[in-house]
């Protein structure tokens, strides 16, 4: 926690992880709250009072759900020991308390009511793979456009810049059932033993590479216009970004953060901000 000289003022961006997942012309708009992700209630998803414990799980839900995790079961790992998978693990990662029925609800619930979000982690995945497999050729998914030049699979975001999948290659496997199945792998830091290796993806994953692409490139938009408007940047933290200022520079940075994107027509931006001594969340 730092103590200024003079006034921080912070801005955040509402939901910036969330809102590029639904960028597209084919995806619906995330609510709010999404308290009704919650089993027992209703599978509706309108935004209703919501407890503190179902926030924290509803939360969970619409980033784990809108990734592709499956609801998760008890496994044992490398180590033999018991760990829990998907939703419920990705939960219990968070601290989050939730149960194995109601990890499997929300992915329940959630494909159920977003099957334009369901439907894209399978057509980013497609063109991807068809993108490998057919060198130099470009692949189009929505606003993305996918191509392998070089042994490494590209894929051109809205704003010009591009994600890189060194060495991307299509492998044969099989699913749980003993079906065949054919993957994406390529190499990278592996997250888990921190060593340089193959990396297994499938469509969901790319859609949360795309989705925190597309965060980043809108918060750095909102840096250089603020950075143009003459405001004194002194950090950026996920969504946030703080300058040194009063209130009147904090509407001036609300500006410049929910200001429409040339490359991201249709995203609504809002933002939430405050002026202290102090960074706090």
């Amino acid at each position: 926690m730092a103590i200024a000289p003079n006034y921080w003022s912070f801005e955040s961006l509402t939901n910036a992880i969330g809102q590029p997942l639904t960028v597209n012309p084919m995806f619906t708009w995330m609510c709010g709250c999404l308290a009704n992700l919650i089993p027992g209630t209703n599978d509706s998803l309108m935004v209703t009072p919501c407890t503190k414990h179902q926030r924290q799980i509803a939360k969970s839900a619409v980033l784990g759900c809108g990734f592709q995790l499956s609801g998760g079961e008890e496994e044992e790992d490398r180590n033999g020991d018991l760990v829990k998978t998907g939703l419920w693990g990705y939960a219990a990662a968070m601290g989050i308390d939730m149960t194995h029925d109601e990890s499997h609800d929300a992915v329940r619930v959630f494909r159920s009511e977003y099957p334009e979000i369901k439907n894209f982690w399978y057509e980013i995945e497609d063109q991807a793979k068809q993108a490998i497999m057919n060198p130099g050729i470009t692949r189009t998914c929505r606003m993305f456009k996918l191509t392998f030049p070089e042994r490494h699979l590209q894929i051109a975001l809205p704003s010009g810049r591009s994600l890189f999948y060194p060495y991307a290659k299509i492998v044969q496997g099989h699913w749980n059932d003993g079906s065949p199945k054919t993957s994406i792998s390529y190499r990278g830091v592996d997250p888990r033993t921190k060593k340089f290796s193959r990396i297994m993806t499938y469509g969901g994953r790319l859609t949360e590479n795309l989705c925190q692409a597309v965060a980043r490139d809108v918060l750095a938009e909102a840096m250089l216009r603020a950075d143009k408007a003459g405001l004194e940047i002194v950090l950026h933290a996920h969504d946030e970004i703080g300058v040194l200022g009063n209130e009147t520079d904090l509407a001036i940075l609300e500006m410049c953060m929910t200001e429409n994107i040339s490359w991201a027509p249709g995203l609504l931006l809002k933002a939430d901000g405050y002026v202290s001594r102090i960074y706090k969340k």
